[in-house]
């Protein structure tokens, strides 16, 4: 018996696994720069492993695609997790959540300006996300 991918077969699971890759770039981020994670290699593959199971366990409940849709969501909040781990060394927590419901003008535009750059490549980043989800 021999197994053979059609050609789109093939074209859906690349764009699935372009999504996947996208959506995990806040936990790549989370990996290398969270300062209770950093060096450990243990805690680095446990963190990996659960944040892919997740993602798994929403595929499943959810389907596939819907999962991506999801995932839309979380991958527009990225660049707010990413700036947290960036300037505190930690990922999204209730105290982050506070700040953001307590916080001015005037700190908002610091942290927006401080990671332009991130946020540039984020906003492109969501682009190709947007146009691979829906193609």
């Amino acid at each position: 018996m021999s197994f053979t991918l059609k050609k789109e077969d093939l074209r859906q699971y690349s764009i699935a696994g372009i999504l996947f890759l996208l959506l995990l770039i806040p936990n790549f981020f989370t990996l290398f720069y969270s300062t209770d994670i950093k060096g450990n290699l243990k805690m680095s593959a446990a963190y990996l492993m659960l944040c892919i199971a997740i993602w798994a366990l929403v595929g499943a409940i959810a389907g596939i695609r819907n999962m991506f849709r999801i995932g839309l969501v979380f991958f527009l909040f990225a660049p707010v997790e990413i700036g947290f781990v960036k300037s505190v060394g930690m990922p999204v927590n209730r105290g982050l959540m506070e700040a953001l419901l307590h916080t001015d003008f005037h700190e908002a535009r610091e942290q927006i300006i401080s990671n332009i750059p991130a946020l540039i490549l984020m906003l492109l980043l969501a682009g190709v996300y947007i146009f691979f989800l829906s193609t």
